[in-house]
């Protein structure tokens, strides 16, 4: 069994071009289904406690058009009518994954500079404002959306609830944002870790998203820095998704390695962490 304290260490496959490795990680003390059920976090500030995870059947027509701005602003605005506000969580909250989350950002950061993170398609999850709250060391934490709604929704939302930061240095901000065009707002090698709670997916079995989360991988790459990693939680079997991103990751200027965790069974569906770090030569032209 690995400590659930920290993601377990890589266990290389020379067969694959890149460091390919499939770890089990096991509950700690808790069992699987109060693991992986509604987040409950004891003595956690109140942003990441009122946290509700939907796993409503998803309509035909939403899951071909996700890689559309207006299908998501659609979307936030029907799923907040009710007048007390509750985050939105695809597959599971912050509690679930923090062991994955929160040593990676432990062990990134500079005691000098706060480490950059990314939460891409954050919607109105409270996983970018639980990892502001969490960490030890200082993070700037961007939570971005392609969807104005959701963004505006967050920034209103924690204006009352957000709670002070276990390191007095970090910062929380919400921004409208193409996550296809990151360059656009982030320099080369500037962001220590990138998390991606189902957006990927999102776009993968859309219509016409395919091109956009790939675009989304090759440019998560360059704002990466060479220590950095892409986080992507996934319910999508390996065999598919590692498959892909090799694809994905051979066709990028930035060279990088691959790796999978098992993180559990919510419901009868199996879900994944695929770790992409740059490699230690990164770019190849």
């Amino acid at each position: 069994m690995f400590p659930a304290a920290r993601p377990p260490s890589w266990i290389s496959a020379p067969a694959s071009p890149f460091r390919l490795c499939c770890c089990l990680v096991l509950p700690g003390q808790a069992g699987s289904a109060a693991r992986y059920g509604t987040p409950s976090l004891s003595g956690s500030p109140r942003a990441c406690r009122d946290v509700e995870v939907q796993q409503d059947s998803v309509p035909d027509e939403l899951i071909e058009n996700m890689d559309k701005k207006e299908t998501w602003d659609r979307f936030y605005t029907e799923n907040n009518n009710n007048p007390k506000f509750k985050n939105f969580e695809w597959f599971f909250g912050f509690s679930s994954v923090k062991e994955y989350i929160l040593p990676l950002v432990q062990t990134t950061c500079n005691t000098n500079i706060p480490l950059q993170v990314l939460d891409i398609g954050c919607g109105t999850s409270a996983l970018g404002p639980c990892i502001y709250a969490h960490s030890q060391c200082a993070v700037n934490v961007t939570c971005a959306d392609i969807s104005p709604v959701a963004v505006r929704l967050m920034r209103e939302h924690v204006e009352n609830t957000l709670p002070q930061p276990c390191n007095p240095s970090s910062t929380l901000i919400f921004r409208e944002m193409d996550c296809t065009q990151l360059e656009g707002h982030f320099g080369a090698r500037s962001l220590g870790l990138i998390v991606d709670k189902g957006t990927t997916d999102a776009l993968l079995r859309s219509k016409t998203g395919q091109a956009k989360a790939g675009q989304i991988v090759k440019q998560c790459l360059k704002v990466l820095r060479s220590t950095g990693s892409l986080l992507q939680f996934s319910d999508e079997d390996p065999d598919a998704r590692l498959l892909w991103l090799e694809k994905e990751v051979g066709a990028s200027e930035v060279a990088a390695e691959v790796g999978i965790w098992e993180v559990g069974e919510l419901r009868g569906v199996n879900y994944f962490c695929y770790h992409v770090t740059p490699s230690l030569g990164q770019h190849r032209h």
